[in-house]
């Protein structure tokens, strides 16, 4: 297992499954009993198409695949046009799980998770255009409103930045607010965590940018110029208030109090482009990172780095925590058998061999003690995805 550690136990790999097109995004759902539910969208260019075609007529493929970490099996698959962001939303709308996608048709795609006889599955239940034709949405967001009600946020490759009101049946998007936010691609977006009319972008352009959707969009509240390349992703701590994470093809870590946007309270190197940040769902020293070339790393709340994960051997887009803490229903199982050398393939099935039952199975190292203790509510699973060799992961640490 390729680890590198910065003060704690390795992590361990529990399950290798080959998305067979290049995955760039990964997320568990947030909500029980369905917290062992998994995600994943992936990206492929047509490989039929003239050398010449400009980049907006490029056709791109995608599709979004439905996994049980419990069984450690596919349990649906949905074709689409090329998914570059996945996210459940944080509370039930209209009483059941929403997932938000947003596709290389610059679009925003909805789905309601539903219990078939077969086991759960997704149902598309809304799209809406975000972007003009030939245009990439590239990014979104979700904020949880009073009264079950929800907003989005979506960038897009032109650089404008889209945020809508979801009805409260899951069934109905209406644009609250559009603005091109960016010179170039707006990478990213996302709300104040406590606040659905503040929203935070990042650019190509190398600008941070927050802005109040009540007033006027020509006015943003703060443009941050502190990062050295595109600004990649963003995320505002929902434990820690006033706290923000942003990260950057420049390779560092940034940490943000939101009332003094001048400049950051930290700016910690991390290898690769900071594709992804995802803080813990319960711990505010763990922060889980997506560092494309440079692997994932799990860092303190200050940008140090606690632990790598160097698995993957290509662009690492997608990362996720399960929000699962030990506890939950017999349904809700993550299987933390580690996957031993013999049974270590990437392919599909790789880990249905080290399934069992999730008991004695040794791990690589030959440490089934170790493991055993290790699998309590002190550790915390996380999944990773990488692009050109389409390799998901699912790990302990």
């Amino acid at each position: 297992m390729s680890a590198e550690v910065g003060g704690g136990a390795a992590p361990v790999v529990l399950w290798r499954w080959d998305s067979e097109w290049p995955a760039d995004t990964a997320e568990f759902c947030p909500m029980p009993p369905y917290r062992h539910l998994l995600l994943s969208g992936t990206y492929r260019l047509r490989e039929d198409q003239p050398a010449d075609i400009p980049p907006e007529e490029c056709q791109r493929d995608g599709r979004l695949h439905l996994l049980d970490c419990g069984r450690r099996r596919e349990l649906q698959r949905l074709d689409t046009a090329a998914v570059l962001d996945v996210k459940w939303s944080p509370a039930p709308v209209g009483g059941r799980p929403l997932v938000a996608a947003a596709d290389a048709r610059g679009r925003l795609l909805l789905f309601r998770l539903t219990d078939a006889e077969t086991g759960p599955r997704l149902e598309p239940v809304a799209n809406r255009a975000v972007a003009e034709p030939g245009r990439l949405a590239l990014a979104l967001e979700w904020c949880a409103l009073a009264a079950g009600t929800a907003r989005l946020a979506v960038s897009d490759s032109s650089g404008a930045v889209t945020v809508l009101q979801l009805a409260e049946d899951g069934r109905e998007l209406t644009v609250l607010w559009t603005n091109v936010c960016h010179g170039h691609e707006a990478w990213t977006c996302g709300f104040k965590h406590s606040d659905g009319n503040v929203v935070y972008t990042g650019g190509d352009d190398l600008l941070f940018r927050g802005y109040d959707i009540r007033l006027d969009p020509a006015c943003p509240v703060f443009t941050n110029r502190s990062h050295e390349a595109g600004v990649t992703s963003v995320q505002s701590d929902y434990l820690t208030e006033h706290t923000l994470r942003t990260g950057s093809y420049d390779e560092h870590l940034y940490v943000w109090d939101d009332r003094a946007m001048r400049r950051p309270l930290e700016r910690a190197p991390l290898s690769g482009g900071v594709w992804r940040i995802k803080r813990h769902p319960r711990r505010a020293d763990h922060v889980l990172t997506a560092c494309m070339y440079g692997g994932s790393h799990v860092t303190d709340a200050a940008g140090t780095v606690m632990a790598s994960f160097l698995e993957h051997k290509s662009i690492v887009y997608g990362a996720d925590w399960c929000q699962l803490d030990g506890g939950g229903g017999w349904e809700e199982r993550v299987d933390r058998t580690p996957v031993t050398n013999d049974s270590a393939g990437a392919g599909g099935d790789a880990g249905d061999d080290a399934a069992g039952d999730g008991g004695d199975v040794v791990n690589g190292d030959g440490d089934t003690e170790r493991h055993r203790e290790s699998s309590s509510g002190d550790t915390s699973v996380a999944v990773t995805c990488s692009f050109y060799d389409h390799l998901l992961c699912l790990w302990e640490i």
